[in-house]
């Protein structure tokens, strides 16, 4: 094995390390998703006054209750609980 050649995985560490690999493909996503949910709220800055919020502040701070929203929704718990079973899987040669 020459030092480019990564060592072998194992069949636990490779379903878990796709597993992982797949969590962080879905994070991207949601990620993405977010964000054009927080860029349309820009719209809302030229209709302050109007249609659309009462003041700038009102926009901001439906930009932060938008990005704190989502936050518990990322799915963040499971991206670490693959990578530890990865992680295990690895260390014990599975």
């Amino acid at each position: 094995m020459t030092q480019d050649t990564p060592p072998s995985k194992g069949r636990v560490e490779q379903h878990t390390a796709r597993y992982l690999a797949d969590d962080i493909r879905h994070l991207a996503q949601r990620l993405r998703a977010y964000a054009d949910r927080v860029a349309a709220v820009a719209a809302d800055v030229d209709r302050v006054g109007g249609t659309g919020a009462r003041s700038y502040a009102d926009v901001a701070a439906n930009v932060q209750h938008l990005v704190i929203g989502m936050v518990p929704n990322l799915g963040l718990h499971s991206l670490t609980r693959h990578a530890y079973e990865a992680d295990q899987a690895r260390a014990a040669g599975l």
